[in-house]
């Protein structure tokens, strides 16, 4: 788990959590568990509402564990690929956004801001830039630059990720760059979530300056 980015961390330890307590509410053997009990587990945070995606990253943390601690290794098991397929198919989870905003757009508007700056727009482009304050701030400062650089207000700060991982693609950046810099342990999830056309108006005015 040392070897596990900080994100990586937090996002599993949620999981591994969870896991760690089913298995000692249900008298399961945490290390050693059989696939019937995975699905168990897997289906009882289905049961709690948790999306697709929250299962499949709960589904990798716990394998992961597994495979850590010496236990079974279920990441081609075909009864729990067709109990996620089941999941989805009683509860479809599908990208939030179609195309996503082109990073040069956020990046031009913080370009020409004056450099006798409000603390409120001083603190949002240190935030683009470096993501240093509170979640909540953070999503908050996000939000504003994002309505101020007139991307489109249907954007939450969770885009910032697309748009940027988008971004790099468009530019040419290596596919395994983009999947190394995100934390992410192969293409599947850039693939699915986060690549996205960028937005072609934005695109057309960002590189020509034609509006």
């Amino acid at each position: 788990m040392a070897s596990w980015r900080t994100s990586t961390q937090k996002t599993y330890s949620t999981y591994i959590k969870r896991w760690l307590k089913f298995t000692k509410d249900s008298h399961i053997k945490p290390f050693n568990p059989t696939e019937v009990q995975f699905v168990s587990f897997l289906t009882g945070l289905f049961k709690d509402k948790l999306s697709y995606d929250s299962l499949g990253t709960a589904r990798s943390a716990v394998n992961q564990l597994l495979s850590i601690c010496g236990g079974q290794d279920f990441s081609n098991s075909l009864l729990i690929h067709k109990s996620m397929k089941g999941f989805f198919e009683l509860k479809p989870y599908f990208p939030k956004y179609v195309q996503i905003w082109d990073v040069k757009t956020v990046l031009n508007y913080l370009k020409q801001l004056p450099e006798n700056l409000t603390l409120l727009n001083l603190s949002c482009k240190l935030c683009m830039l470096f993501w240093a304050a509170t979640r909540d701030t953070v999503s908050q400062w996000i939000k504003t630059v994002l309505i101020k650089a007139k991307v489109g207000e249907q954007y939450k700060p969770h885009s910032v990720r697309a748009a940027s991982a988008s971004a790099a693609k468009y530019n040419a950046v290596t596919l395994n760059t983009i999947i190394k810099t995100a934390g992410w342990s192969n293409a599947t999830m850039f693939a699915r979530f986060y690549n996205k056309p960028i937005g072609q108006k934005q695109k057309t005015e960002c590189v020509t300056g034609v509006k």
